[in-house]
């Protein structure tokens, strides 16, 4: 309904329980001569129903700020647990109430390292959480405000765990903000160059590819042209053919070491 339009309750009532045989009609104005009768005859009232009136932008944002700090709060808390299995837990119940926020979780803005934090912990303990779950972290990551240096340590946990979920939500932006991207390139060579899965390979250089300065990472790139994974050597490639973000034809001789074998 349009948000000038009123449902008469008194009304509805006439058209809540309909039973119509086939190929026939409902009589409309039948049914509105008799509910104003109805009305007449006993002196029913109109029941109008107002719709619900704006929520005040400000009470709203103020509230946004209260439960983020509170939010913020538990982070820290969660972040400072050493038993895994309490980590756990903290972060189930993180996620629960974070996800309730629904869009007011940009007030975590003013928790920058709280944020980061929360994310950070939700890869942690990607492993461990329900399908349902990690949508729910997806949808998560996606909203919420990230500018803080510790968002290098999320990208690289991210690629050395393989975490494909998260990684797609972070970079869904396409404006997405890398922070130092020297030292990230120099964290994501390290992820490249020694990780124990080609699924954690291939997500460091899907990162790599939208650092827009990758030069000191040439070097892995072209060492991951001669690894046993197809997904790898063709991501490398891709990466080492568009320098600086612009499309170039591969060179020949990339192509020769990127064959299938």
């Amino acid at each position: 309904m349009g948000s000038s339009d009123r449902l008469d309750t008194a009304l509805a009532k006439y058209f809540a329980w309909c039973s119509v045989p086939p190929g026939g009609m409902v009589d409309v104005a039948e049914r509105l001569r008799r509910a104003r009768e109805d009305q007449a005859a006993y002196g029913e009232p109109s029941g109008l129903v107002s719709p619900a009136q704006p929520v005040d932008a400000e009470l709203r944002a103020e509230r946004a700020v209260s439960l983020c700090s509170d939010l913020a709060g538990a982070v820290a808390d969660a972040w400072a647990l050493i038993d895994v299995e309490a980590s756990l837990v903290a972060t189930r119940r993180l996620l629960s109430r974070a996800d309730r926020l629904g869009p007011d979780v940009y007030a975590m803005e003013a928790h920058p390292t709280e944020a980061v934090r929360l994310l950070r912990l939700l890869v942690r303990h990607g492993a461990k959480l329900t399908r349902r779950q990690r949508e729910r972290a997806a949808a998560l990551t996606e909203r919420m405000p990230l500018a803080h240096p510790e968002v290098i340590e999320l990208f690289v946990e991210v690629a050395r765990g393989g975490d494909r979920t998260i990684a797609h939500a972070l970079l869904s932006d396409e404006d997405a903000e890398f922070g130092d991207e020297g030292l990230l390139v120099a964290r994501l060579v390290d992820v490249l160059d020694a990780a124990s899965t080609h699924a954690s390979r291939a997500l460091a250089i899907d990162v790599l590819r939208r650092v827009k300065s990758r030069q000191a990472a040439t070097a892995s790139l072209r060492r991951a042209l001669h690894l046993p994974s197809f997904a790898v050597r063709a991501r490398a490639l891709h990466a080492l053919s568009r320098p600086c973000g612009r499309l170039h034809r591969p060179p020949s001789r990339l192509l020769r070491q990127a064959r299938v074998r």
